[in-house]
């Protein structure tokens, strides 16, 4: 369980977002000034909130730009009262074309008219802001994967999955966690992640 840490109105702000398929997520975290000078794998980031929603309805038929987007709007509509600042806040995303999608005073050609006319009225919605998009490598977005993708799959109908996979692993690292120095190793119960059947119905691996 990672601690949240109070507002300070000194810390540079950070926030990190990403969507998947299904879901989206997004984290706000702060720093101290002087770190904004080392890579952002060195970077002491201390969490002040997470969120994260699903696609429903019509949403679930989005492509990737789309969600992503989407990703940015909803968080920020939803943080105001942490990214509304004298200061400008960081703005984390592994998807390249974004950063031109929320220029207000470009757009891109070879996009459909409804889905240019979409990420303009976006982008005029982050206008209040103050921020800085910066891109970085899926692999180091970490923070913004975890809240979208983690849960998203089924449970698993075994009671001891050791019988299965004699390799099990005791704990489970998300490997886009190894580089930031606040996440380190992630051990969730297992039980989180697996549904045990009762004994009455006892299920079998299928061969």
């Amino acid at each position: 369980m990672v601690p949240l840490v109070h507002p300070s109105p000194t810390a540079e702000v950070c926030l990190y977002v990403d969507a998947s398929q299904d879901y989206w997520g997004a984290v706000v975290t702060q720093i101290d000034p002087s770190e904004l000078q080392v890579t952002l794998e060195k970077q002491n980031h201390r969490p002040l909130v997470s969120l994260s929603g699903r696609f429903a309805g019509a949403s679930s038929r989005w492509d990737t730009i789309e969600t992503e987007a989407f990703a940015i709007v909803e968080s920020t509509s939803r943080l105001e009262y942490l990214l509304l600042r004298p200061r400008e806040f960081h703005l984390y995303i592994d998807h390249r074309n974004l950063v031109y999608m929320f220029d207000p005073y470009g757009s891109d050609g070879t996009m459909a008219k409804y889905r240019a006319d979409k990420s303009q009225r976006w982008a005029l919605s982050l206008m209040s802001f103050k921020y800085v998009i910066e891109h970085v490598p899926g692999e180091v977005n970490a923070w913004g994967d975890l809240p979208s993708r983690w849960g998203a799959g089924p449970a698993l109908p075994l009671s001891r999955p050791r019988d299965a996979w004699p390799d099990w692993p005791s704990s489970i690292e998300s490997p886009r966690c190894k580089k930031l120095s606040l996440c380190g190793r992630l051990k969730p119960r297992l039980e989180l992640f697996i549904k045990t059947p009762s004994t009455r119905g006892k299920q079998e691996l299928p061969v």
